[in-house]
């Protein structure tokens, strides 16, 4: 049977190479697949998908705290979904209601160990 498929070296090399991509992918998946510190936008998204208020509510929130006009607010959000610039109230109030438990990424599927990198 093995006669049938390695008749010749073109598909024997053929054979190696696809044997060699799938262990650079997993290689690559354990490697993506370790703990790492979610940023301000991860953390503000998470906590806008955990909790009920949506990421517009939580600045309004936020800036409750801190005494910050509704114009500043809605141009900082503004700024948010254009640049991803998250303001210092919102950072205050994400770093109160996260855990740092919380803060770690951890990937939602594993495969042989780790996360397959088109998951992400």
């Amino acid at each position: 049977m093995f006669d049938y498929f390695f008749n010749s070296w073109a598909s024997f090399i053929i054979f190696l190479l696809a044997v060699t991509y799938i262990l650079i992918l997993q290689y690559t998946a354990r490697k993506e697949s370790r703990p790492r510190k979610l940023s301000e936008p991860e953390l503000l998204a998470k906590l806008a998908r955990v909790g009920p208020h949506s990421e517009y509510d939580l600045f309004y929130i936020a800036a409750r705290e801190w005494h910050v006009p509704g114009t500043r607010v809605e141009s900082d959000f503004k700024a948010y979904l254009l640049e991803g610039f998250i303001p210092y109230y919102v950072n205050s109030y994400l770093r109160k209601m996260i855990s740092e438990d919380d803060q770690i990424y951890r990937p939602p599927f594993t495969f042989g160990g780790g996360s397959l990198p088109w998951l992400k």
